[in-house]
């Protein structure tokens, strides 16, 4: 199964996160609708790998408050970072915050 979303460079930057983390097959290009990119949904045992999702603004992670909370859990937190767009667990790897883009559950 797939959706299409917009073609984005924020849009491709999230994908990656998500297949590099498990949560997607992956993506690809729609041919047919130049603007549109093509996200091949992941299931286990019959279950969509994605539950929730939620979209942030404006909340920006500090080295420290990444450290405490989000390091720990076991939902994947997408950061805008100096270094890219990154998951929690990189974040905490290259020890930079940034702002909170979106959690996926």
């Amino acid at each position: 199964m797939s959706i299409d979303v917009d073609k984005t460079k924020a849009a491709i930057a999230v994908l990656n996160v998500l297949q590099q983390n498990g949560y997607i097959r992956g993506y690809r290009f729609n041919i047919r609708k130049p603007r549109k990119t093509e996200i091949l949904l992941k299931y286990k045992n019959q279950e969509p790998a994605i539950c929730g999702f939620t979209m942030s603004k404006g909340y920006y992670v500090s080295t420290a408050l990444r450290s405490e909370r989000l390091k720990t859990t076991p939902i994947l937190h997408i950061i805008s970072t100096s270094q890219g767009v990154v998951s929690n667990t990189t974040a905490h790897k290259l020890n930079v915050g940034g702002e909170l883009i979106c959690s996926v559950f």
